[in-house]
């Protein structure tokens, strides 16, 4: 989903571009007296010198995004902006079920599979410039948890009072299946399942 989504914006990006690259056609001129008449062959029009700076791109979608918490948000809409904008701990690999690394660097599952650990990818920043750890992790899956089983490893954060359900968790029945989550240490953290 995220390669088609991702493959749409490229192709809408590059036929935009493509378009304010055209030079503007020029309307015909007004009929000339026979005594002048028009050269038999015209001038191509000229190339453009490269990209143009500034002006307006625009750009549009099936519908507005309804929210960008993942957390909260169902619609194919906010998915398609959410993609681009958060990452996760692992991602499927191109055209395949299997996983790839993304903010976690490597796992380990327990030999009953009940317990994931994941260890994470350090220098990671948020956009306000707070450091990415283990709970950063803690803090944004179990805020959704209904009976939170929680344990941070540094001061953690504190989880605000949820104004309704988190959707995506609720429907996918997460509560079922997570029982726990744990920063083992500043970048590691443990799933109990």
């Amino acid at each position: 989903m995220r390669k088609v989504g991702l493959l749409f914006l490229a192709l809408v990006f590059l036929v935009t571009v493509s378009a304010l690259a055209q030079p503007a056609k020029k309307e015909a001129p007004a009929a000339q007296p026979a005594a002048k008449a028009a050269p038999a062959a015209t001038k191509a029009a000229p190339v453009a010198q490269g990209p143009k700076k500034g002006g307006t791109l625009i750009y549009g979608r099936g519908g507005d995004s309804v929210g960008l918490d993942p957390a909260y948000e169902t619609d194919g809409n906010s998915f398609m902006v959410c993609d681009n904008i958060y990452e996760a701990l692992v991602f499927y690999k191109d055209e395949s079920t299997d996983v790839e690394p993304g903010l976690a660097t490597s796992w380990d599952i327990s030999p009953d599979g009940k317990t994931y650990t994941f260890k994470l990818r350090k220098g990671v920043k948020f956009h306000d410039g707070t450091p990415f750890n283990a709970d950063a992790v803690v803090f944004s899956i179990g805020r959704m948890m209904k009976n939170r089983s929680i344990k941070f490893f540094g001061k953690g954060w504190e989880i605000p009072k949820q104004e309704r359900p988190p959707e995506y968790w609720v429907s996918m029945e997460m509560d079922d299946t997570v029982d726990a989550i744990e920063a083992a240490d500043e970048f590691t953290v443990v799933f109990k399942l």
